[in-house]
């Protein structure tokens, strides 16, 4: 079909072209031969033309009714003052009054072509104007133009239309014709666009700088025009030509800010027939550069230009439409190959390239959860590792939220473009340098899927319209491949899926085991997304960390697994990641900016590079995180790993939380039995030091401790005592004493009444210094203190010290603690109270044979010296002292001195005490029992020597006091 149009088109031009040298010859041969004739009277009256008659300084005497009607004069009186304003340029109709000539300027809506010829006359010359209104049919009757001239174009561009078709070689050739007859410094044709109704510049071939020096038409950026706006608009809007010998001083049109800057311009619409096809424009930096003669010779061959653009044009877009269907063809053929989603992008981008002829070319699929693109590896032109990560979010109040909600397509050949910037190809510019781009959204139906992008055209061209609507074509097509590829995807990750959490599921056979089932969960994960490591890490609330729990799958160190701790308290970055989102990864922990400090130090210290974590959460409340870490193979984590992940975690989590609610059902059965065990056997009536044994036992079988040991004050010296025989699990030589007067004792479980708990007493500095040599005679590592407290009293303290399991000491376990705290001191209390009673018993039993035993002596004897030596005895044995002395005073009436007291007889410890002691003087003058319990403290001087404590008590007859018993011991 294309060939015969050119065929027919070759045809018609050659005949035309062969008429019109025939009429220029003929023309030429009439006007030489041609005699002169009489002047032949005219008729102004009835031309069709408009007709001015105007004598000398340009008073007007005479205007037809055509020329009234285009002025608006309406039967008033000519003013030429005020018909020069109603025309552009105004001084057009000056000029041809001053002399013959032609002119072409605009009134109203009227394209007006005039010429002036001088009439003698009697009364002097008069100057006749003659107007005609210029249609698109017009022949430019009053213009002359060398036809050599225009023969020589029209043949060039005959040569060039022979030679191929071409768009860009025809223009080139039709502008550098032009520039050997026409004088310009710059030239441009420009194409109609009727879909978008813009005129798109398609030459601008050579320009010719101020200097006088000719520039590549590659300097400068592709035009686009909007009817009426600028010269080339007004072209387009009125379909005549404009010819501006002056720009500054023509105000009713002005030129587009970036067309350039000069003084004359030129322009024609190129029609053909009726259809507007383009326009062609020249521009000279000087003032009346271009004539009636350029414009009349643009005229005649501006429809031959036309046709050959128009035969470009259609060639171009049949050839496109050729080579988009052998596209769409081997886009199609891609669907075939699909395997791995990665080779199907990887064939679609790489043919994609080759038929847009691009150096870089990828698909970006959009995400309505996250409003995000995400690059689809590989992309022809740009590495994986510099594509792979990329993600595109969507403002609403940017560039790209308009092309992808409003635009069919979208380009700049702008390498400074704002959205270049915008979309964040730093990694990828380092590699690929982007001086043009190209952006089609590729559409299901009315569902927009993702975007096609391709840039940079090989040869360093720009991107057109008719680049973009091929690309459109591609964009459908790949669609379809890019969506039967997601759905294969889709298949695999969900059998992915389902097959990850059978495996998850088949753990809960090891929920009575922690560590069996951390072991499982990670393994098969780590299987699962084929990673060297896989870890979980729960949140302790307390410390406000991400605790790693052992097992660790592939951390075998159990010292790096309990040292990958990250601190994780709300409002911190690590804070941050884990409770506002259910996944992250990362393939780069040193270098990417999202990643936490503290997560990137304490990951590359244990040997992870890059991860992918997923939050474990049941019921909405967050348990901590499990992490992925370290492809087998290298490769990076993606969207697709973190989806799979956070399913995985979804399961893990419930077995977790279950293995946690078994624990705590098991802790709660074990803590009720053993809290019963300690309740029955410390509630016994009559406890003993065995109960005591008993009890310290069950403690330990019952919170896995080696050690518990009893602490109680002792109420004569207010000491805190560990008798050896509290001490379970503690071998102590001595009963070990602790001064509870101490300065910061204050902070202890006895005086505070308040838990302690340290699972590192070592390395605790909030251990006091009183208890750090219990710490080292019995070996204690960690421990739970609570105190002992018995109706508002708190009489000592319970220690339990040296877990057997690894797991630390918890709040639990000293709830348990401080409620068998209870029960152990209502049993002391009752032992102390059982001991006081028989003590007292014991006591009163002594005392009653005592005094027994001296009743039967007194009903046996008078003698004076044996009952006295009895009572002295008795009193040894009742009261345990060391040496017991009865004192006899002489008559009072014998004493030298009133106030001093004379010993007539003293029965027992005659050697060591020859005087009266100082507490039996006191006992004599006070009339009153004199008690010493250490001598170092008392005001009297210790007799004997060797004396610490003593007691004195005056023997009395009636009122007198006639004697002392006095007792005393070491």
């Amino acid at each position: 079909m294309i060939e015969v149009y050119l065929i027919i088109t070759g045809l018609v031009f050659f005949a035309w072209l062969y008429a019109l040298v025939r009429q220029a010859q003929k023309g030429m041969e009439v006007e030489s031969a041609a005699p002169s004739r009489p002047v032949v009277p005219l008729n102004l009256m009835d031309s069709p033309e408009a007709v001015i008659v105007a004598e000398g300084r340009g008073r007007i005497v005479y205007i037809n009714d055509a020329t009234r009607q285009w002025f608006g004069l309406d039967g008033g009186t000519p003013n030429l003052t005020l018909m020069s304003q109603r025309i552009q340029p105004s001084d057009s109709l000056l000029d041809l009054l001053a002399g013959p000539g032609h002119a072409s300027f605009r009134l109203g809506q009227r394209q007006i072509e005039a010429v002036s010829h001088i009439i003698p006359g009697g009364a002097g010359q008069r100057m006749v104007i003659v107007m005609r209104e210029i249609v698109a049919t017009a022949i430019q009757a009053y213009t002359d133009y060398d036809p050599l001239r225009a023969l020589a174009i029209l043949n060039d561009i005959s040569l060039a239309v022979g030679v191929g078709l071409d768009l860009q070689n025809t223009v080139r050739t039709i502008l550098q014709s032009i520039e050997q007859t026409v004088s310009f410094d710059s030239a441009e044709l420009t194409l109609w666009q009727p879909q978008s109704r813009l005129l798109r510049s398609i030459g601008r071939i050579v320009i010719r700088t101020q200097t006088g020096m000719l520039a590549p038409s590659a300097d400068y950026a592709e035009a686009v025009y909007e009817v009426g706006e600028g010269y080339t608009g007004w072209i387009a809007m009125y379909r005549q030509p404009l010819l501006i010998n002056n720009v500054a001083a023509r105000t009713d049109v002005a030129p587009k800010t970036f067309q350039g800057d000069f003084q004359s311009y030129l322009g024609v619409p190129l029609l053909i027939g009726d259809q507007f096809v383009g326009t062609l424009e020249l521009t000279h930096r000087d003032r009346a550069a271009f004539g009636q003669r350029d414009l009349a010779l643009l005229m005649a061959i501006a429809g031959q230009i036309a046709a050959a653009i128009q035969a470009a044009r259609l060639y171009r877009e049949q050839s496109a439409r050729i080579s988009e269907l052998g596209g769409l063809q081997q886009i199609s053929q891609a669907m075939g190959q699909v395997g791995e989603p990665s080779e199907m992008y990887g064939q679609l981008s790489q043919r994609i390239a080759g038929l847009m002829d691009v150096e870089l070319c990828g698909v970006l699929l959009y995400s309505e959860d996250d409003q995000i693109f995400r690059s689809q590896p590989p992309f022809y032109g740009v590495p994986d590792a510099l594509i792979r990560s990329y993600k595109l979010s969507v403002d609403s109040e940017s560039e790209l939220y308009t092309i992808w909600h409003h635009l069919p397509w979208w380009f700049t050949n702008d390498p400074q473009s704002a959205l270049i910037s915008a979309m964040g190809f730093e990694d990828v510019v380092q590699a690929v340098r982007l001086n043009a781009l190209a952006l089609v959204p590729m559409t299901i139906g009315t569902r927009r899927i993702g975007l096609l992008m391709v840039a940079n055209k090989r040869g360093g061209q720009g991107f057109t319209e008719d680049d973009m609507r091929t690309l459109m074509s591609f964009a459908s097509q790949a669609a379809i491949v890019t969506e039967n590829a997601r759905l294969y995807q889709e298949e695999q990750r969900r059998a992915r899926e389902f097959g990850g959490l059978q495996q998850i599921a088949q753990a809960i056979g090891v929920l009575r085991s922690t560590a069996d089932l951390y072991s499982q969960i990670t393994e098969r994960i780590a299987h699962l997304l084929n990673a060297q490591r896989c870890g979980v890490l729960i949140y302790d609330p307390k410390d406000r960390l991400l605790v790693s729990q052992a097992p660790f799958y592939g951390l075998d160190d159990p010292e790096s697994v309990k040292f990958y701790q990250l601190p994780a308290p709300p409002g911190s970055p690590i804070g941050n990641l884990w409770l506002g989102r259910s996944t992250w990864f990362s393939n780069d922990l040193r270098r990417d900016p999202e990643s936490p400090e503290d997560l990137s130090t304490l990951a590359i210290q244990v040997g992870i590079r890059h991860l992918v974590m997923a939050t474990l959460v049941v019921g909405g409340n967050r348990l901590g995180v499990i992490q992925v870490a370290n492809r087998i193979d290298n490769s990076d984590f993606t969207e697709d790993d973190a989806r799979l992940l956070s399913i995985l975690a979804g399961q893990a989590a419930i077995l977790i939380d279950n293995a946690r609610l078994y624990r705590e059902m098991q802790r709660r059965t074990h803590e009720a039995e053993g809290l019963r065990a300690v309740t029955e056997i410390a509630s016994q009536a009559a406890p003993t030091p065995e109960t005591v044994e008993a009890v310290m036992i069950a403690i330990s079988n019952m919170l896995e401790v080696q050690v518990v040991t009893m602490a109680l004050v002792d109420e004569s010296t207010g000491q805190l005592v560990i008798e050896p025989s509290y001490a379970w699990g503690a071998k102590l030589s001595e009963t070990y004493r602790i001064d509870a007067y101490a300065s910061g004792f204050e902070r202890s479980v006895l005086v505070s009444r308040q838990p302690f708990v340290s699972n590192e007493l070592r390395n605790d500095k909030r251990v006091l210094p009183q208890y750090q040599g219990l710490i080292k005679a019995a070996g204690l590592h960690n421990s739970i203190q609570v105190p002992l407290v018995i109706q508002d009293r708190s009489i000592g303290e319970l220690t339990i010290a040296n877990r057997t399991s690894p797991e630390p000491f918890t709040d639990s376990d000293v709830q348990l603690l401080v409620a068998m705290a209870t029960q152990v001191a209502a049993m002391l209390d009752r032992m102390r109270m059982y001991e006081a009673t028989d003590q007292d018993l014991r006591a009163r039993l002594q005392e009653l044979d005592a005094l027994g035993r001296v009743s039967h002596e007194l009903s046996q004897t008078i003698e004076l010296d044996r009952i006295l030596d009895v009572i002295r005895q008795e009193a040894l044995r009742s009261t345990d002292a060391g040496a017991a002395t009865i004192v006899l005073l002489s008559d009072r009436a014998d004493w030298a001195i009133a106030d001093h007291p004379e010993v007539e007889r003293r029965f027992g410890e005659n050697r060591t005490l020859r005087e009266i002691a100082p507490i039996e003087r006191a006992a004599i003058t006070r009339n009153d029992v004199i008690q010493v319990d250490d001598y170092a403290d008392a005001d009297f001087q210790a007799q004997p020597a060797k004396a610490r404590s003593a007691l004195a008590v005056p023997i009395m007859f009636g009122e007198q006091v006639i004697g002392v018993i006095h007792l005393f011991s070491n």
